[in-house]
């Protein structure tokens, strides 16, 4: 496949790192090029150019054939439709739609794919003495990660530096009121962010957003303090369940 070429709308079905080898192949990078430049092994590469190929055709561009142009912006391909004539020679129009199973199965190889390179965190020892009939709730909610306030407009300033202390302290709170139960859930059930894009407006109706930062490092602050908190409750109870539940 000629990767020179890839219309915007089928990059979008992407996943970052199938972006970043689409970029190298762009480039015209060997396989073993790419391997080196995304610090995995040839071997690897191919199995995720394989993929590129497949979400590229599954959002509708081929080597042969360009759909994304009549798909309108927020729409996907859904499957096609062939005209042909049977072996007796009536019309009859193919239709395809969506395997279910290969879709299931193609987004957990992109979370594996996504999770190459990445060192797991370092193993917490588990506390020797813990209530194995409790379970600890603790959840955070309309947090707003990335607000900017200034004291002379609000009464209050409010920073990122500041969010990150408040959130963990918060925790820490929390655990030093809680028992010591053997398993703990950490629900993180919305609004974790204070925006979700590039561009710091609501999603609706596009209002402009007072934002203390850029939203790649809003994205890696967010992941940092959530670790930590996590690591923290690791600290306290034997078990530790993390749900992201927007």
């Amino acid at each position: 496949m000629d990767f020179s070429n890839i219309p915007e709308r089928a990059r979008d079905a992407l996943t970052e790192r199938q972006e970043e080898l689409l970029d190298l192949l762009e480039q015209g990078k060997s396989v073993s090029q790419c391997a080196k430049a995304l610090g995995i092994n040839d071997r690897s590469v191919k199995a995720m150019k394989a993929r590129l190929v497949r979400a590229l055709s599954a959002a509708g561009y081929t080597e042969s054939f360009n759909a994304t142009r009549f798909v309108d912006p927020g729409q996907h391909i859904k499957g096609k439709s062939t005209f042909t004539k049977d072996d007796e020679g009536n019309p009859v129009w193919v239709k395809t739609d969506i395997n279910k199973q290969a879709q299931a199965e193609a987004f957990a190889r992109a979370i594996e794919e996504m999770s190459l390179g990445i060192k797991p965190f370092p193993r917490v020892p588990a506390p020797k003495h813990c209530n194995d009939n409790l379970l600890t709730n603790y959840i955070i909610t309309d947090f707003h990660l990335g607000m900017y306030a200034w004291h002379l407009e609000t009464g209050d300033d409010w920073d990122m530096n500041i969010a990150e202390a408040v959130l963990l302290n918060a925790v820490s709170d929390m655990m030093a009121q809680s028992p010591d139960s053997d398993t703990a859930v950490f629900s993180n059930i919305g609004d974790l962010m204070h925006w979700d894009g590039l561009l710091a407006v609501t999603p609706m109706n596009k209002h402009v957003l007072d934002a203390d930062t850029r939203f790649d490092l809003l994205v890696e602050s967010a992941m940092n303090v959530l670790e930590k908190a996590v690591e923290m409750l690791l600290h306290k109870h034997k078990n530790v369940h993390v749900i992201h539940a927007e």
